[in-house]
């Protein structure tokens, strides 16, 4: 994997995983929202916008205005989001590709349950198939940045489904616009500040990792 001229936020993906630990929390709120407290940042459920497009929800963060107080999510804060809310938790399969800003994880097949349950709960989610039948399934994509960068989660809750297909989170930068699609799977993930902000043992285990990254390439020159 080259490392070569990366951001610092997406190296934090990375040296979150190799730690394995919960650098950071997921935590829920009355307010169709959820926080990331290791940035400190609220982020709007998904299911909450997804009936607008995404140009639509863009036109909608000015002063006076639906979700004024909002913006659109960037790049550096999904992945950070992702360090905290996915790579902590030791995800069955990992593949992560800095160059092209493609992250995947699966939680494994012939799994019942997953190690994403409980955090895709607090996420919420757009769109439902199969209801209360054994093929249910959980699934929302949400763009970012530039609104061609997507985030896509798909979480299996009807009994075979479980235990037929995993459960999986993908990043990547996409190669179709859906910035107009009015499909209901498709939202727009919205960020806000909180008064929160990030503990200093938090922003220790960052520097302590990208450190013993820079080590462990060392050893395997």
């Amino acid at each position: 994997m080259k490392l070569k001229k990366l951001q610092p936020v997406l190296l934090s993906v990375i040296l979150l995983f190799s730690l394995g630990s919960n650098a950071g929390l997921i935590t829920d709120t009355t307010n169709d929202s959820f926080i990331d407290e290791a940035t400190g940042l609220e982020w709007m459920d998904f299911g909450i916008n997804n009936v607008y497009t995404f140009n639509e929800v863009v036109a909608k963060l000015g002063v006076g205005e639906e979700y004024e107080g909002w913006r659109v999510a960037t790049q550096d804060e999904v992945y950070n989001l992702l360090a905290v809310s996915f790579l902590s938790l030791d995800p069955h399969t990992s593949d992560i590709d800095l160059s092209t800003s493609y992250v995947f994880l699966e939680d494994g097949i012939d799994v019942q349950g997953s190690v994403f349950t409980e955090t895709f709960a607090m996420m919420g989610q757009n769109y439902e198939q199969g209801t209360g039948s054994d093929y249910e399934r959980f699934s929302s994509v949400g763009l970012y940045g530039d609104g061609l960068s997507q985030l896509e989660i798909f979480q299996n809750i009807g009994a075979i489904l479980d235990i037929q297909d995993q459960d999986y989170m993908k990043a990547k930068h996409g190669t179709q616009d859906f910035r107009n699609s009015t499909l209901s799977v498709i939202s727009t993930m919205l960020v806000r500040n909180t008064t929160n902000v990030p503990e200093p043992t938090t922003l220790a285990i960052f520097a302590l990792g990208i450190i013993g990254l820079g080590l462990h390439r060392k050893n395997q020159d």
